[in-house]
């Protein structure tokens, strides 16, 4: 995967993972399976969507029993081996969970940095 992103022309990056990856915005708690429990893994995907040459990342999430709409807004590292004009540029990440759409847990929107969620 470090390799092939690495070398992406694409205008678009779709990655797909059995995980979801943004999941300490999940208002229920730790009831899945996701990627912040592996955070080096997690730490590591996320530095390599944001590389410089990564274009319109979009992350494609299951394994939930629901669909969902996810974004973290990330500031690009500046120590990469080559700097570039891009470097600590913010950058919003999304996922899309695709999994079964048929249960329905309610809405609610998160806000700032303590992701506090309001039931709209």
């Amino acid at each position: 995967f470090e390799a092939s992103i690495s070398k992406s022309t694409a205008r678009v990056n779709i990655v797909v993972t059995g995980l979801q990856v943004h999941t300490d915005r999940f208002f229920e708690g730790k009831i899945v399976e996701e990627w912040s429990r592996f955070p080096l893994s997690q730490h590591r995907l996320y530095q390599n969507l944001l590389r410089p040459n990564v274009r319109s990342p979009l992350i494609v999430s299951g394994d939930v029993h629901m669909a969902e709409l996810l974004r973290r807004d990330c500031q690009r590292p500046h120590d990469w081996k080559q700097q570039t004009v891009n470097a600590g540029v913010m950058r919003s990440l999304v996922e899309v969970t695709t999994s079964g759409m048929t249960h329905s847990w309610g809405s609610s929107v998160c806000i700032g940095e303590t992701f506090t969620c309001i039931p709209t």
